[in-house]
């Protein structure tokens, strides 16, 4: 079974014409058509000419792989063992760059089929090519850090065992951070924090291999919770993921925070959480009341269909929002078209999206059509295209504006969208509507309960 092992994986670490070609396609279109950024930190971290692996959170099903594999230049990923069952799948999950890990789920005889996987990445480590695994093993749809289990950790003592501990592996706990989940046009934030060296667990791990695995997973995840938005508190979860966000621009201000950007954003909003939880714990009455009155300016948000960011800008000219409206009037024909060019394109993802209960699911399914259906979709469209018009340039011109039409689209949309809010926003004011005037009161009246938290705590 070793031997057969080898055989399956003695090229996964080596890149086909294939892979290179499909690699560079869909990371380009991660970064210029999928996100609107993907901001990545504490590459300083990561060591030079050693062995690491990558330890990150698990948000969002397959774009977690997919952000790792847009930071890294070359990087193989470790994943349960029964995505391995059927041979076909298997071939093409390979030539994705993963290997299987075998769990006593998979059966106890399967388990030794561990070690030629143990023996192969050390191989690749020593190429100094990263193995990444999501230590939680699970995605999850909250902003918290769930229990780790000890896949990770195994894989990466058992590597560093084959070798007698000289291959001086560490691993780099690692957060990923997504704005907006579901869809397009998001932020992306990486940050890689400082390695762990397995070494320093050596002599536990020869003298008791469980508690050196548990006393591993125990600093790992407190060095992942450093690095995501890490939410502990469950029963006001939804009060604090709201607040963080509501909060942020004060907390820039307290923290002196200068330049803005996702990492001081993070950085933000971690003082926040730790802030209110520190409270919450010491007053819990009282953060009943904080969480009774954010609810009521959600549910108030959502009956006139506002966003807290309209609150927090004390100066919306309506000249200004009207000229807005005008050039969106003028550009709207456009739009259609761009829309109508790119139904066809986006209908599969909306299909399969519909059998999806997990939302998680969304953007990766968003994603992966994208790359992979709509070029075919339009090249269908340019060939009924053709039939219009003998200009061999302007059927290729219509094929290479497509995508950018979505991209057009897709904004035209989020800018509408945030004007109209606006104009609302500002037609309430001036009427003096009394639903918006008692959630303006409500706005202010919490802010100052959190800007008081923050210098209590």
């Amino acid at each position: 079974m070793e031997k057969e092992n080898k055989k399956i994986f003695k090229k996964i670490d080596k890149y086909s014409l294939g892979y290179k070609l499909l690699r560079a396609y869909a990371m380009f279109s991660l970064r210029h058509f999928f996100y609107n950024t993907i901001n990545i930190y504490g590459f300083e971290n990561i060591p030079k000419d050693k062995p690491y692996m990558v330890a990150p959170n698990h948000q969002n099903a397959f774009m977690d792989a997919a952000v790792a594999i847009y930071s890294f230049k070359m990087c193989i990923f470790i994943a349960r063992a029964d995505l391995f069952i059927n041979k076909t799948l298997a071939k093409i999950i390979e030539w994705l760059k993963i290997m299987p890990a075998y769990r006593i789920r998979d059966g106890k005889e399967n388990l030794s089929k561990n070690d030629a996987i143990f023996k192969r990445s050390a191989e690749i480590l020593q190429k100094t090519s990263p193995i990444i695994i999501f230590p939680e093993a699970s995605h999850n749809n909250k902003r918290f850090l769930l229990p780790l289990k000890k896949g990770l950790a195994r894989t990466a003592f058992q590597t560093e065992a084959v070798t007698n501990f000289t291959l001086k592996l560490s691993v780099i706990p690692t957060g990923i951070y997504y704005d907006n989940y579901e869809n397009a046009l998001g932020n992306v934030t990486v940050v890689f924090g400082k390695p762990i060296s397995i070494t320093d667990f050596k002599d536990e791990f020869l003298a008791n291999e469980q508690r050196a695995l548990n006393l591993f997973n125990k600093r790992l995840a407190d060095e992942m919770k450093q690095l995501i938005i890490n939410i502990e508190n469950i029963e006001f979860y939804d009060t604090i993921d709201f607040l963080r966000l509501m909060y942020r621009n004060e907390m820039y201000i307290k923290l002196n925070l200068q330049e803005k950007n996702t990492l001081n954003d993070l950085i933000a909003d971690k003082e926040t959480i730790k802030n209110i939880q520190k409270w919450s714990d010491a007053n819990p009455q009282e953060m009943q009341i904080l969480h009774s009155k954010t609810q009521e300016y959600r549910n108030g948000l959502k009956k006139l269909n506002l966003r807290n960011w309209l609150f927090q800008h004390k100066k919306l000219s309506s000249i200004s929002l009207y000229l807005q409206s005008f050039f969106m009037l003028l550009l709207f024909p456009l739009h259609l078209w761009c829309l109508l060019n790119n139904y066809l394109p986006m209908l599969p993802a909306k299909f399969i999206n519909k059998k999806f209960k997990d939302r998680q699911f969304h953007s990766s399914v968003k994603f992966v059509m994208g790359v992979l259906i709509a070029p075919f979709i339009y090249i269908l469209q340019m060939a009924i295209f053709s039939t219009f018009t003998d200009i061999w340039w302007a059927k290729w011109l219509y094929l290479l504006s497509l995508p950018f039409s979505l991209m057009f689209s897709l904004h035209y949309f989020r800018y509408y969208t945030k004007l109209k809010a606006a104009l609302k926003f500002i037609g309430l004011q001036k009427e003096k509507n009394a639903d918006f005037q008692k959630l303006d009161v409500l706005q202010k009246e919490i802010i100052r309960k959190v800007n008081e938290i923050s210098n209590l705590v």
